[in-house]
């Protein structure tokens, strides 16, 4: 049997092979540390008696400008006023996905600080999507 050296093999779209991989990589080791430290807000604001929702929202936007520079200049590198529009419309949507499942989690009976918890991974995996495909990807060139 004879294998192509070049055939693609499991390719995201948008993707770029070993370019890719690394991105990928660096926003999970990148986005473990920017999701301690907003999580970690989210949890110490909660447990001071901040409603879970404020909380959220203020960890959000505080995340957002963490997470725009460790992105921007760390995974993707490329950085401009084009990316940071960019980046903030991502952020708003992935804000309302999940300041939504935060709250149907609250209304199914989780406690805030654990459904924030069960919140992290969806939102992280349409984080990287979007930041890929949108902000720094080439879906707007």
């Amino acid at each position: 049997m004879k294998f192509e050296r070049d055939a693609p093999v499991h390719k995201i779209p948008g993707a770029d092979g070993k370019k890719s991989i690394r991105e990928a990589i660096l926003f999970v080791f990148t986005g473990a540390l920017n999701t301690l430290i907003g999580y970690g807000f989210f949890f110490l604001l909660v447990t001071l008696s901040v409603p879970y929702t404020t909380a959220y929202t203020v960890s959000t936007i505080a995340g957002v400008v963490i997470n725009y520079f460790t992105y921007s200049g760390l995974v993707f590198k490329k950085r401009g006023r084009r990316e940071a529009l960019l980046f903030a419309v991502v952020y708003a949507i992935i804000y309302f996905v999940g300041i939504a499942l935060l709250r149907a989690l609250v209304g199914a009976g989780f406690e805030p600080r654990v459904a924030g918890a069960l919140n992290v991974l969806p939102t992280t995996v349409l984080s990287f999507a979007l930041q890929k495909a949108i902000v720094f990807g080439r879906l707007w060139k």
